[in-house]
């Protein structure tokens, strides 16, 4: 597969046949005046309007190298088809509850992620709904697959009420909430919630850094690992150590989340002194 230009619109590579279209899931409230606002579940993620968005990385998560010896395909079992697996998961729950929530809950999976957030920001500039009538985004990424943890890992922790949200669920779960395990990654502004942050959504992006119970507290995160051995590589399949109990842990504490928001009589927001907090205040008198 060629290089990626990010010069190049998504229109651009739509045409080319080199990625596919948003794909998105709308499930409608039952509220005749909340229903208009929406929770968005991003797998790439949520706004309440929640978008849930699955990033299809072009080059390496559908890709092959025909010059490599052996194996050739990047499948993207971890990054990012576990992530895509947590928004289907997510739709369908959202679809049995009855009633459904107040709010409509719109579940998107956008692509090119790592070509330059190309997917997110087309549909931030084509929103399927009014922005100012979508309450949050929930960025879902690369899930942990590796067993049940103490903690959650918050990518965008301290950034808005949302962190709060997911640190009382998580509570629940008998766990705790924990900030970016690698912030020098500047992982915050390189997911798709940040095109929707950019545009004053607040949002939130749970990560994998978390630490197993399989394994000391101290010990090395095993998301560490996959970043260093398989993160973008051929290497990254379905291996013998997952244990899919630990993303199924996160699902749950995502549709709590997404839950409440939809059914919440106020909108989300971000905390004081944030950046993104202008635009969403003045969305606000729109």
């Amino acid at each position: 597969m060629p290089p990626i230009n990010p010069d190049r619109t998504v229109a651009d590579l739509c045409k080319k046949g080199e990625t596919k279209h948003l794909c998105l899931r709308p499930i409608f409230g039952k509220d005749k005046i909340a229903a208009s606002d929406f929770l968005q579940h991003r797998q790439i993620r949520v706004d309440l309007h929640r978008v849930a968005q699955g990033d299809l990385d072009l080059a390496r998560h559908l890709g092959r190298h025909p010059e490599l010896p052996g194996d050739q395909i990047f499948n993207g079992a971890v990054d990012n088809a576990s992530g895509d697996a947590a928004v289907v998961e997510l739709a369908r729950a959202f679809s049995k509850l009855n009633p459904p929530p107040r709010r409509s809950v719109l579940f998107t999976c956008t692509t090119a992620e790592e070509a330059g957030l190309l997917g997110a920001k087309f549909y931030v500039e084509h929103p399927l709904y009014p922005l100012e009538k979508t309450l949050a985004d929930l960025n879902i990424d690369s899930m942990n697959v590796w067993g049940r943890a103490r903690d959650i890992e918050d990518v965008s922790f301290g950034m808005s009420t949302l962190d709060d949200m997911l640190a009382d669920a998580a509570k629940r779960q008998g766990r705790t909430v924990i900030p970016n395990s690698r912030p020098e990654k500047g992982n915050i502004y390189r997911a798709d919630s940040f095109e929707f942050a950019k545009v004053g959504l607040p949002s939130l992006y749970i990560g994998k850094g978390e630490h197993l119970l399989s394994r000391p507290e101290n010990a090395p995160l095993r998301s560490d690992e996959f970043d260093l051995h398989d993160y973008h590589q051929v290497t990254d399949e379905v291996k013998p150590d997952w244990d899919l109990t630990g993303a199924v842990q996160d699902v749950d504490l995502l549709f709590e989340v997404g839950y409440q928001i939809a059914n919440a009589a106020k909108f989300p927001e971000w905390k004081p002194g944030v950046e993104f907090k202008p635009k969403r205040n003045a969305m606000k008198t729109q």
